[in-house]
């Protein structure tokens, strides 16, 4: 099943907790998308989990196989950049709960949006979190907490519009409560 056939399935409609605390992977930047969701396995119509084994592999081999439910991305500067591959529609799917990152390609954070993930700007995250901290979350106020350290950090937080998307589950279930379609 395509991707965008999914999205319009209930368990698309999965909601990201705005209290997350989980486990952090870091990478630098300009993460993008193609190394994300490598074209051969996106277009090799592989299952679910060959695609979600071989994500961010270029970057970091370990990440596919060993990412759990609700893990945290964080990257440096323009996250996810490159073309409109739907890679973050993905990340969802597969249960990474929030993107925190320096800065983020815009369309990256507009799909990302669509798809219901989360994403916080926050300059200078990379220098305070390092692979494998515990992080907690609170994606309504930006608050991250690196447990691992003590150090409180502050993001910019989403927009309320954006947090209502998020809510929802997807911009579509979002319009379909709206009653838009």
């Amino acid at each position: 099943m395509s991707f965008a056939a999914w999205e319009f399935k209930e368990e698309a409609r999965k909601v990201v907790p705005f209290k997350v605390r989980a486990r952090a992977w870091k990478f630098g930047d300009n993460i993008n998308t193609e190394s994300i969701l490598p074209t051969e396995i996106l277009h090799g119509r592989y299952p679910l989990d060959v695609v979600k084994r071989n994500m961010f592999a270029a970057y970091d081999p370990e990440f596919g196989p060993n990412f759990k439910e609700n893990d945290i991305i964080v990257a440096g500067g323009n996250m996810g950049c490159s073309s409109s591959r739907y890679a973050s529609g993905y990340l969802k799917r597969f249960g990474i709960s929030v993107i925190i990152a320096e800065s983020v390609s815009q369309i990256f954070y507009r799909n990302s949006v669509c798809a219901g993930l989360p994403v916080l700007v926050c300059p200078g995250i990379t220098k305070k979190v390092n692979k494998g901290d515990e992080l907690e979350v609170n994606i309504e106020t930006g608050e991250i907490r690196n447990l691992t350290t003590g150090e409180v950090i502050k993001a910019n937080p989403p927009r309320k519009e954006i947090l209502e998307i998020i809510k929802a589950g997807n911009l579509f279930w979002y319009l379909r409560e709206k009653g838009k379609i």
